[in-house]
């Protein structure tokens, strides 16, 4: 089965496993790093039921691609048929997915993508509670709502309109979550604006929040005389939330400075320990080139052995040649020499060999012997 099938099975499936949905990605990043098959990708991200999907890839992804290439990835996929049609729904979870895994990797496009997919859903400005909830669960959930704040403030913005779409929807987001104002009904207090949180300064180095009013029609004026007592509790109230916001705000950074104290006395701790061990590793060094100096002598001392060695075995083997040699030559001349001095007694053995035996015969026979044995010894042979 090849990869695309496999993967249109899966994408078949009503509920994948987790290891279906592990396998699927793991296809899906291959095939991203073996082609520009974004289309392909696309596709299958948002077919598969799961948005773990979505998550798995672009957690891994974004480790593995440069930037333009998840830009144009993300690109692909919201101008995808299965995108379009489920912007609000499916679509706008994978958007917030990968806005938050950009948040949490702390990459510059995270949020040109928060705004893009804030615009797909947007509605005159409007957002409703079913995004506001998908954003909630999908981005602050998974950041932690501080990464959120600080990668709003620390983006450089490629886009003003980008900035002010995703102001207003935090500014939307922060009114849902204010407290009531009194006990008033909602009909009694709705002509009167509340106030929205506004971040007035997209400049890292002038971060501040304030309460703004918004402006008042003649007819809410009169209004507003008429229910002038319930505006300083309304105030109130969203003093004291805002106040309650900052002061969960610095317990965080308080408990945070306190781990990073307690991580920098581990650092300093670690330090001292890799300064020890690059000591030790030092002076390590040192003796293992002095071991690699004496095994360098003594390897050369072995080759001058070897050499030695080398030579006196070609001289033996030399000596024995020449040797051998001499001895062939003393053996030939010894033959020599025997046939030569043989060969007049051969012949007076051959004259009486068939003759009859007499005293004569037996004379010259005898004479015979003792001049071989004679010639015998004179060769160096003897027989006593």
């Amino acid at each position: 089965m090849d990869t695309v099938e496999l993967l249109e099975e899966i994408a078949k499936r009503k509920d994948p496993s987790k290891g279906q949905v592990r396998e699927a990605v793991a296809l899906l990043l291959q095939l991203f790093s073996e082609t520009d098959g974004e289309g392909t990708i696309a596709e299958y991200i948002m077919r598969i039921k799961k948005p773990d999907a979505c998550l798995f890839f672009f957690e891994d992804a974004v480790k593995r691609f440069d930037s333009d290439r998840i830009q144009t990835l993300f690109a692909v996929i919201r101008s995808s048929e299965a995108y379009i049609k489920n912007a609000g729904r499916s679509g706008t979870v994978r958007g917030f997915i990968v806005a938050a895994v950009l948040i949490k990797n702390n990459l510059n496009l995270a949020m040109p993508v928060l705004a893009q997919t804030l615009a797909d859903v947007e509605k005159k400005g409007k957002y409703s509670d079913d995004v506001i909830q998908k954003f909630i669960v999908a981005v602050v959930n998974y950041c932690g709502s501080l990464n959120v704040i600080n990668a709003f403030f620390e983006r450089e913005w490629q886009s003003e309109e980008d900035r002010k779409r995703i102001n207003g929807f935090m500014q939307i987001v922060s009114n849902r979550f204010l407290p009531p104002a009194s006990s008033k009904t909602q009909d009694e207090i709705e002509p009167v604006d509340q106030g929205i949180i506004k971040i007035d300064s997209d400049d890292s180095t002038n971060k501040s929040l304030h309460v703004v009013e918004t402006n008042v029609t003649e007819s809410d004026t009169k209004h507003i005389e008429t229910q002038a007592a319930p505006i300083p509790d309304i105030a109130k109230s969203q003093t004291d939330a805002l106040l309650k916001v900052i002061s969960d705000a610095t317990k965080e950074v308080e408990e945070l400075m306190q781990t990073l104290t307690g991580g920098n006395g581990t650092i300093e701790i670690l330090r001292q320990q890799v300064a020890v061990r690059d000591s030790q590793i030092s002076d390590m060094l040192v003796s293992q080139e002095k071991k690699d100096k004496e095994i360098k002598s003594l390897k050369q001392s072995k080759d001058e052995m070897d050499s030695q060695i080398s030579d006196l075995t070609n001289r033996l083997k030399l000596s024995r040649q020449m040797d051998n040699f001499s001895q062939n030559q003393e053996l030939i001349t010894l033959k020599t020499n025997l046939s030569n001095s043989l060969k007049v007694e051969y012949a007076d053995y051959l004259t009486v060999k068939n003759s009859e035996i007499t005293t004569d015969t037996a004379g010259r026979l005898l004479g015979s012997l003792n001049r071989i044995y004679k010639i015998l010894r004179i060769n160096g042979i003897s027989v006593d």
